[in-house]
């Protein structure tokens, strides 16, 4: 899956909202589209390819994590915002969990299948070497 992905392009975003409430906070108004970031500055920030983010992009925003906001009226240009689910995604590392080797549970059952078969495979190779 692209769960690393996904997690790095909301960590941007996620950078990029900071950076606008800090100026917000000197006395500076910082709109929608500053705390927003195009596609060429995701894949830059992010080092991955433009269809590459464009794709993620799309999915973040069936998630409802980000939001697309439209720049002209052509529909070519356009950025993209981090929602409050966002940051809360960022914030748990959501991503990062539901990948299958930080998987608690994924390891909760296998590690003792895995225990019981090389037990059985040494007693196996124990009885056999004895003969």
């Amino acid at each position: 899956m692209n769960y690393n992905s996904k997690h790095k392009i909301l960590t941007e975003l996620k950078l990029h909202w900071d950076q606008g409430e800090e100026k917000s906070r000197g006395g500076t108004i910082v709109t929608p589209h500053g705390r927003s970031l195009t596609i060429i500055q995701l894949s830059k920030k992010a080092k991955l390819s433009s269809d590459r983010v464009q794709d993620l992009c799309d999915s973040l925003v069936n998630s409802q994590l980000i939001e697309k906001l439209k720049e002209d009226k052509e529909n070519k240009s356009h950025s993209y915002i981090i929602k409050d689910s966002g940051r809360s995604y960022v914030i748990d590392k959501v991503f990062y969990n539901k990948v299958w080797y930080r998987n608690f549970s994924f390891w909760k059952f296998t590690l003792p299948f895995i225990i019981g078969l090389l037990g059985l495979l040494n007693s196996i190779f124990g009885w056999w070497s004895t003969k």
